[in-house]
């Protein structure tokens, strides 16, 4: 006889097999399935057809963000061309990478920092940077020296403070120009070249990248570059 209960029961055994064939992505369906009917892969060829799901992700990742690095570099090239044909320079703007639990009011950069530094020297390789400004913190410096490095400049410490004495040397710039700030400074700074669109970096962002195209009514465009 069919009854209540056993439509229920039958809804709720459907219900629970979609939910086993819907849940997996496609590269781990097989392994999910096994694990969920209590089936372990025996042998050896059966492990390798289904490899831990973090491989896949992480590979993933690091592949969108290289390409991701390119586009945004790419982007910036051309950004820059642009801003050469109209003898407008382009700042560049971004807060200190990671930094390290230890070393008090003044750390180095954390490996994660470190990582960032090189993804931004990379980032601006042909963004025909000639000057590079810091503040007198370590981390800072530590974030602009790939960059210095590739580009042959020698960055010039700025009291981290002192946002005047900045716009004041950023307004003699005749090329583009690198400013490795702080989340607490760097708010400051664009409100200072003339962008009124308020700028906030939340304490654990380290990802923005600010371009200020100079001249006499400033442009921003806000980015975002991974580590």
């Amino acid at each position: 006889m069919y009854t209540a209960s056993a439509a229920t029961s039958t809804t709720r055994d459907k219900l629970a097999k979609n939910q086993r064939r819907f849940k997996a992505p496609n590269y781990t369906r097989g392994c999910v399935r096994a694990k969920a009917f209590g089936v372990s892969s025996a042998n050896a060829a059966e492990r390798t057809a289904c490899p831990p799901r973090y491989d896949s992700i992480a590979s993933d990742r690091f592949s969108g963000n290289f390409f991701y690095m390119k586009a945004l570099a790419l982007f910036l090239l051309i950004l820059v061309s642009v801003s050469a044909g109209s003898a407008q320079p382009v700042v560049v703007i971004v807060r200190h990478g990671e930094k390290a639990a230890n070393g008090g009011n003044d750390p180095d950069l954390s490996s994660a920092g470190r990582a960032r530094a090189d993804a931004l020297a990379r980032i601006l390789k042909d963004s025909g940077i000639t000057a590079i400004f810091t503040t007198e913190f370590t981390r800072t410096q530590e974030t602009a020296a790939p960059t210095a490095t590739s580009a042959h400049v020698a960055p010039t410490v700025v009291p981290a403070k002192d946002a005047a004495a900045l716009v004041a040397k950023l307004h003699q710039l005749s090329g583009n120009a690198l400013v490795v700030g702080h989340g607490d400074t760097i708010p400051n700074l664009i409100k200072a070249l003339g962008i009124s669109v308020p700028v906030n970096i939340p304490d654990a962002d380290y990802s923005e990248l600010l371009v200020v195209t100079l001249g006499d009514k400033p442009q921003l465009l806000r980015l975002h570059y991974p580590s």
